[in-house]
């Protein structure tokens, strides 16, 4: 792979999320670096010059008493505001406060960009299972607002899927 091809694919967002907690918990990048890597490496890769393995990547985050969530919740802090991962707070928000049309108008901002030009479903799984989480939200609050059978079978397929704990929310889900 050539040089340039290979820095096309640095994201710089995470030097800059990894730089803002490393200063944020008080620790240096000599402790972040540890004994795994250097102190150039880390510093590259928070000026976003340089990328490192996920192994590494695990093990400067624990340099640095940050786990794998916090370190997530940090970076889509920082995406861009389209990105719907942000909504989670706002989100949260306006359910706490009953506020049934904050969700539907989070619901409407979901859909629409769930759909393509044509109007067609157009997104993956996750955009789906936001749009599903939304309306159970709702449904919880306003008991008429309708959840469509095909969703409750896209969830019901989508824990199907998963492999290791699959069982267990079903229990959960009193489906089993």
């Amino acid at each position: 792979m050539a040089k340039s091809e290979n820095a096309a694919k640095i994201d710089p967002l995470l030097g800059i999320v990894f730089r803002d907690l490393l200063n944020a918990k008080g620790f240096t990048q000599k402790d972040a670096a540890g004994s795994c890597l250097s102190l150039s490496i880390v510093s590259r890769f928070e000026s976003g010059k340089a990328s490192i393995s996920a192994h590494h990547f695990f093990q400067i985050l624990g340099n640095i008493c940050t786990n794998m969530y916090e370190f997530q919740y940090s970076y889509e802090q920082h995406l861009d505001s389209k990105n719907i991962l942000l909504f989670d707070t706002e989100l949260s928000q306006a359910y706490m406060e009953h506020n049934v049309i904050k969700l539907k108008i989070i619901l409407e901002r979901l859909s629409s960009d769930f759909e393509n030009d044509s109007g067609n479903i157009a997104a993956p799984k996750k955009k789906m299972l936001d749009i599903i989480r939304v309306k159970t939200l709702i449904a919880t609050l306003e008991p008429s607002f309708p959840i469509l059978e095909s969703e409750r079978n896209f969830l019901i397929n989508y824990f199907r899927e998963l492999r290791e704990w699959a069982s267990m929310i079903f229990y959960y889900l009193g489906i089993v």
